[in-house]
């Protein structure tokens, strides 16, 4: 059995990839929370009211530890006590309800929205608006635009190439025809559909190196407010 044909466009690499993506994705954002906004509200306070009880669970427990002896115990000691108390348990579980609760509000809103945009559009026209500012586009083995149901194989796939740690993702980097695991499974490439053009946009670099400052930055914070809950 002679091979199928692949697309006669060059195939995008991983960067042009990642740019399209970071567009579209900050376009699905702000959709996906106004989404979950009133349903998100209510999981927020049940964060709070969980992370009060948790915070007053360990208090108490803390002074029925230090009052139960003549020696002061060990900060090793007094963790373990701590964590072993069923009190401390349950409301440590019961925070863990309210942030899983939250987490699968938000993932469940940004999944619808960007089920509706990467498929509605690569079915429709073959490309999300992200990847037709930079220039690349979905195509089938025969070079043809992706119908509706190849668009959502490749979309349900993708989950898989999150899963895997985006194992799956780094394919299109390391592979020589630039396929990540879901071009794989549902047989798409993503070429450029510019011959003339296989290139990143001038202004894709400089967007590539802010999302990166940027990256820095929210974990530089995130490590400050940890470090400052820590000391609290």
């Amino acid at each position: 059995m002679p091979p199928r044909p692949e697309p006669a466009e060059p195939a995008a690499g991983f960067w042009p990839r990642w740019l399209a993506w970071s567009l579209d994705a900050s376009a699905v954002a702000p959709l996906a929370a106004l989404l979950a906004w009133w349903p998100l509200r209510p999981a927020v306070h049940g964060i709070d009211a969980a992370l009060l009880r948790l915070r007053g669970t360990l208090d108490a427990a803390l002074d029925r530890l230090l009052m139960a002896g003549d020696a002061l115990p060990t900060p090793q000691a007094l963790l373990s006590a701590l964590a072993r108390d069923p009190a401390v348990q349950a409301a440590a579980l019961d925070l863990n309800s309210a942030l899983l609760h939250a987490l699968a509000l938000a993932l469940g809103a940004w999944l619808a929205v960007a089920a509706a945009w990467w498929i509605g559009f690569e079915a429709a026209r073959g490309a999300t608006p992200g990847k037709r500012l930079v220039g690349i586009a979905v195509r089938t083995r025969t070079g043809a635009r992706p119908g509706l149901r190849t668009a959502a194989l490749r979309f349900a796939a993708g989950g898989l190439s999150w899963l895997s740690l985006n194992l799956g993702h780094a394919m299109a980097a390391l592979a020589p025809a630039h396929r990540a695991l879901h071009d794989r499974i549902a047989g798409t490439s993503v070429v450029h559909v510019d011959a003339d053009a296989q290139r990143m946009p001038r202004w894709g670099w400089p967007l590539i190196g802010m999302q990166a400052s940027a990256a820095m930055l929210a974990l530089a914070w995130l490590a400050l407010r940890w470090l400052q809950a820590v000391a609290a």
